[in-house]
């Protein structure tokens, strides 16, 4: 029987999802990270990002000798610097610090948990759509082409992504699986799911610009929730952005939590 989503504490859940998640590329190969109580910190190239710090016991000075000290040290050559402020980072007024240290609000993200039933696990019945997980560098090549052109990307970082992502689906694949959604034959939606226990994390979804306003993030999502339930998962979560909340809302998702993000753009990063 599926539990029922009030036993659950869904702020922590899906805050520590999110951590796990991108944690979890650690294991890839030429990753620098913190994994610390205090602070969690995860560069894989492309990506930078502070996952979580509990920094309540240092005084704004020490705050910012540390966040220069971040700021010197992370790789450039890859997507900005993201700090990720969840419903427990410490203190809860860190974007003040963080934006006096050049850091830029840049998104508000809801975090979002639905319980899955028998009744919504069932994948889309449309005829023009086709749902595949990516087991191979010719479909990892698709993925990343979608994944790139759907958040709006540089090109230049196609290579780090795909050999960051291919170390995934050639040694670690029981956790972490990609998929691609094809909409008559074309790549047109991509993303991932992150098994931890009975909890199924949704992350990196994306359509093709072309692709949009033809109802294939609701089919492919529908497939993915599918794939979970097989998985053995009971709820799945997920962090969504303004734009794609009410999506996620019409298929049964639930609000539980607010992010704010930060990015830090010096004259390399900016993009």
């Amino acid at each position: 029987m599926t539990k029922s989503v009030e036993k659950y504490d869904f702020s922590n859940i899906i805050e520590e999802n999110l951590m796990k998640h991108w944690m979890y590329l650690k294991q890839t190969e030429g990753s620098v990270y913190v994994d610390e109580a205090d602070f969690k910190y995860i560069a894989a190239r492309p990506y930078n990002r502070v996952l979580y710090a509990d920094w309540l016991n240092r005084g704004i000075k020490d705050q910012k000798v540390e966040i220069n000290r971040l700021l010197e040290q992370y790789d450039r050559e890859g997507d900005p610097l993201m700090w990720i402020i969840g419903p427990s980072t410490k203190p809860s007024d860190i974007n003040r610090t963080l934006t006096a240290m050049g850091l830029e609000h840049h998104q508000n993200w809801t975090g979002m948990a639905m319980s899955l039933t028998d009744g919504l696990c069932k994948p889309s019945d449309r005829d023009d759509f086709q749902f595949n997980q990516v087991t191979n560098a010719k479909d990892l090549n698709k993925w990343v082409d979608v994944y790139i052109d759907g958040y709006e990307k540089p090109a230049s970082g196609k290579e780090a992504i795909f050999k960051r992502f291919e170390q995934i689906i050639k040694k670690m694949p029981d956790e972490y699986k990609l998929y691609l959604g094809f909409y008559k034959g074309e790549p047109a939606v991509v993303g991932t799911l992150f098994l931890d226990g009975d909890i199924a994390g949704l992350y990196c979804i994306a359509t093709a610009p072309d692709m949009r306003r033809k109802g294939l993030a609701a089919a492919y999502l529908q497939n993915l929730l599918d794939e979970a339930c097989a998985q053995g998962a009971s709820h799945c979560i997920l962090h969504a952005t303004e734009a794609g909340k009410p999506t996620y809302e019409k298929l049964g998702f639930q609000s539980y939590s607010k992010f704010q993000v930060y990015l830090y753009k010096d004259d390399h990063s900016e993009r």
